[in-house]
C-alpha cells in the first residue's frame, strides 16, 4: 500500500488514504511499544518492591532485656524536638513515643521535586521558614499545620496519602516507600518555593522505611534492625547544653541549638558526653550510639531569616572538633567538624522531658 501510494503521488494522483493508513500504523506502532516498555519499567518497580518488602521485616522489640543494668544517672533530657516535614523548622513536645525509625511524626514528611529527590536546606535555605505544629483531633488522627511568610495556612492530614500510589524515594543512599499528600499541598510548597513541580510525601509507619544498612557511606557503622524515616542517617539525633554553652562561649554571637536540629536534648552532663556512651536508658527505652554526627554548612541558617550566614558555627568548630580533636587519630570518612551524636533505637518506648538519662 505504501510503494503503490508513493507511485500516485509521483503520478500527481490526489488519493491519500494509503498514506493516511500507513501514518495511523506507524503510530500505533510506536503507542504499543511505548506502552510495552512502560509495562516492563512498572512491572521491574513492582518486582523489586516486592522483593524489597519480602527482606524487609520490620524488627520486633528485643525481649528481656534487663533495663536495671542500666542504673548509673549521667543526664536529664531538658528537650525533645521533632521536624514533622524534612528541613522545616522543628518543634519541641514535653513527651513523645519514641520508635525505631525514630519520635513519633518526626521528618515523617518530605518536600520532594518532579524527579523525586529530596529538597533539603543545604540547597534551599528558606525552607527553614516554614513552620510546623500538630494537632490530634478527637479521631486520633494526626493534623500538620504549615505556616510560611506570605502563604495562606496548609493543613495536611495523614489520610491525604491514603489512596496515592506507593512510591519509592531516595534520601542520600538510602531508598524508602511514601505516598504523595496530594496537589494542594504540592502546590502550596511549589509556591513558597518558586518551583514547580514540586510534592509533599508521607512515610506512614506501614511504609517500607529506610535502612541504615544500605547507607553507601556509613553502612560500616550500622547493624541490622536500624532504621530511619526521612532523617538524613539516623533516627536520633543527640546533643547536650553544656555542649552548645561551650561552643557559644567561644563565639562573638551565640547560636540557639535549633540551629543543630537534635531531637534529645541532654543536660546535667559534661560537654559533648554523649560521645562517650555505647547505650543509654531513657524510662523504657534503650538507645545504642552509632557514630558522631559530622555538621556541615545548614548550621550557619539563620533560621528567622531562611539565610546563610557566614562561616560560623562551622569556623569556630572546626578549631576543636574534628575527628582528631575528640578520639585523638584522623578519619577520612569525618573531613567536617563534629557536635552530637547519631543513636538507633533498641527498645521503643516513651520519653519525657525532664527524664533521667542512665548508662551501664
Amino acid at each position: 500500500n505504501f510503494y503503490t501510494c508513493l507511485e500516485r503521488a509521483r503520478a500527481g494522483m490526489s488519493d491519500r488514504t494509503p498514506f493516511i493508513t500507513a501514518g495511523v500504523l506507524i503510530a500505533a506502532g510506536i503507542a504499543a511499544a511505548t506502552a510495552m516498555l512502560c509495562y516492563v519499567w512498572r512491572e521491574k518497580v513492582n518486582e523489586r518492591r516486592r522483593r524489597w518488602r519480602f527482606e524487609y521485616r520490620p524488627r520486633p522489640p528485643p525481649r528481656d532485656l534487663d533495663l536495671t543494668a542500666y542504673g548509673t544517672a549521667v543526664a536529664k533530657v531538658s528537650k525533645l524536638c521533632l521536624y514533622p516535614v524534612k528541613s522545616c523548622r522543628g518543634i519541641e513536645v514535653d513527651s513523645t513515643m519514641c520508635l525505631v525509625r525514630g519520635l513519633q511524626h518526626d521528618r515523617c514528611w518530605m518536600v520532594a521535586d518532579r524527579n523525586k529527590e529530596a529538597l533539603s536546606q543545604f540547597g534551599y535555605p528558606t525552607m527553614a521558614l516554614v513552620k510546623p505544629t500538630i494537632e490530634v483531633t478527637s479521631e486520633g488522627e494526626t493534623l500538620v499545620h504549615l505556616s510560611a511568610p506570605g502563604m495562606q495556612e496548609l493543613v495536611v492530614s495523614e489520610a491525604d496519602s491514603r489512596d496515592s500510589p506507593t512510591e519509592i524515594l531516595k534520601v542520600q543512599t538510602m531508598e524508602g516507600e511514601a505516598k504523595s499528600s496530594g496537589e494542594e499541598a504540592g502546590a502550596w510548597f511549589s509556591t513558597f518555593m518558586k518551583m514547580e513541580g514540586l510534592q509533599l510525601f508521607h512515610m506512614t509507619e506501614e511504609e517500607r522505611p529506610r535502612i541504615l544498612l544500605e547507607d553507601e557511606s556509613w553502612k560500616d557503622y550500622c547493624e541490622s534492625g536500624q532504621e530511619t524515616s526521612f532523617a538524613d542517617f539516623a533516627p536520633l539525633l543527640l546533643t547536650s547544653e553544656p555542649s552548645l554553652a561551650l561552643l557559644n562561649s567561644k563565639l562573638d554571637a551565640p547560636v540557639p541549638m535549633e540551629r543543630f536540629r537534635p531531637n534529645i536534648v541532654l543536660d546535667s552532663c559534661n560537654p559533648h558526653a554523649e560521645d562517650t556512651w555505647k547505650e543509654v536508658r531513657i524510662g523504657s527505652v534503650l538507645l545504642k550510639a552509632i557514630k558522631p554526627c559530622a555538621r556541615c554548612k545548614m548550621t550557619t541558617i539563620d533560621l528567622d531569616l531562611g539565610q546563610f550566614t557566614g562561616q560560623e558555627p562551622m569556623k569556630t568548630l572546626r578549631s576543636y572538633r574534628l575527628y582528631k580533636d575528640v578520639y585523638g587519630e584522623k578519619n577520612a570518612k569525618f573531613n567536617t567538624p563534629l557536635f552530637g551524636h547519631h543513636f538507633s533505637v533498641v527498645q521503643p518506648g516513651t520519653i519525657h522531658v525532664g527524664d533521667t538519662v542512665y548508662i551501664k
